[in-house]
């Protein structure tokens, strides 16, 4: 398991154990054994190392070693026992969990959320929030994207509550400059503007053929001809566009075909008052799920289903138009699509 906070709750005091809790493999590359990793990007570059390491000795592999050396997967796990193959410690950074059954801290196959449960429980996540939200602030990070694991057919976003996160009444956006110019170079206040939301976005749309719909007005198209279970007409682009001056991220956007066939454009996610209420649990105080059978809002068939959709633990994933939002809901490999609409004041 990750490694516990200190007592004072310190980033600094803990910055050293979570990037080696990251890096599982550190023990069998001895170049950066002892080198220490105290920033984002010190540990990439170690990651990076490890793997291109671990790709040269796969490359020059001779016949006599797979011939007189144990294969890695009857072995597993990260070695450097010259009488294993070598090369297999990167193959064992992409799997879930270790011989032993651990969980495997690798960002190949990580999931942000837990499994969503029939209940009116929101998911939870698999991470220290508090310790992420210092964690953004310290290194001024404003988004992490990432892969893995899929979550149906747009990426989804989670949004990251640091101290002085944003009120959504307020927007970076500055309509005189550039999408490429935050308009820092003409005024300097601009650039120290600490408005910009930040997030987590788990861009993995594998599986977009099996996303059930929860709603009577669309279906999905199903897996189609294509083998990575997307369907023949799921896709999504994710947009960052950046301040060419200060790097401030000013766009962080998707847009592509959803998995019934319907274009959808997100709205800015760096964008304050345009990311209002997504990349966090439904609110089914502020907004209403439209159920299976609108047409007939009466029947018992239609609260038995209306019960069913608000069993489930929700998450905001896209503003659709003025007033509707797409939201998911998870259980192990199952994804739930529904329309939630914003109540009337």
């Amino acid at each position: 398991s990750p490694p516990a906070t200190t007592k004072d709750n310190s980033i600094q005091s803990t910055m050293k154990e979570y990037f080696n809790y990251a890096m599982p493999w550190l023990s069998t590359i001895t170049s950066i054994t002892n080198k220490e990793i105290s920033t984002p990007q010190q540990w990439m570059d170690a990651t990076n190392q490890f793997a291109a390491e671990q790709i040269s000795l796969w490359n020059n592999l001779t016949v006599a070693d797979i011939r007189n050396k144990t294969i890695w997967s009857t072995a597993g796990g990260y070695t450097s026992n010259t009488n294993v193959v070598p090369g297999g410690s990167i193959l064992q950074y992409g799997m879930s969990s270790l011989p032993n059954k651990a969980k495997n801290p690798t960002v190949v196959y990580n999931s942000w959320l837990s499994s969503s449960s029939n209940s009116s429980t929101a998911p939870l996540f698999t991470f220290d929030h508090r310790w992420l939200s210092s964690f953004y602030k310290m290194f001024s990070i404003q988004a992490i994207i990432t892969g893995h694991k899929p979550h149906g057919d747009m990426p989804l976003p989670i949004r990251i509550h640091t101290s002085d996160s944003p009120s959504p009444k307020s927007s970076i956006l500055q309509p005189s400059y550039s999408s490429f110019d935050c308009g820092c170079e003409k005024d300097a206040t601009v650039r120290s503007d600490s408005s910009t939301p930040h997030w987590i976005i788990s861009c993995d749309t594998s599986y977009s053929g099996d996303t059930i719909w929860m709603n009577s007005k669309r279906k999905n198209l199903g897996r189609g001809n294509s083998k990575s279970g997307r369907g023949d007409c799921a896709v999504s682009e994710m947009i960052i566009d950046q301040c060419a001056h200060c790097k401030r991220l000013l766009r962080i956007q998707s847009h592509g075909v959803l998995s019934d066939g319907s274009a959808y454009q997100s709205p800015n996610l760096a964008d304050c008052k345009e990311s209002a209420f997504i990349g966090q649990p439904l609110n089914l105080e502020k907004f209403e799920l439209c159920s299976l059978v609108e047409q007939n809002n009466d029947s018992t068939e239609e609260e038995e289903r209306k019960e069913d959709l608000e069993k489930k633990s929700w998450w905001v994933k896209s503003k659709l138009d003025h007033d509707h939002y797409l939201v998911c809901a998870t259980r192990d490999f199952h994804v739930w699509n529904a329309i939630a609409r914003l109540k009337k004041v």
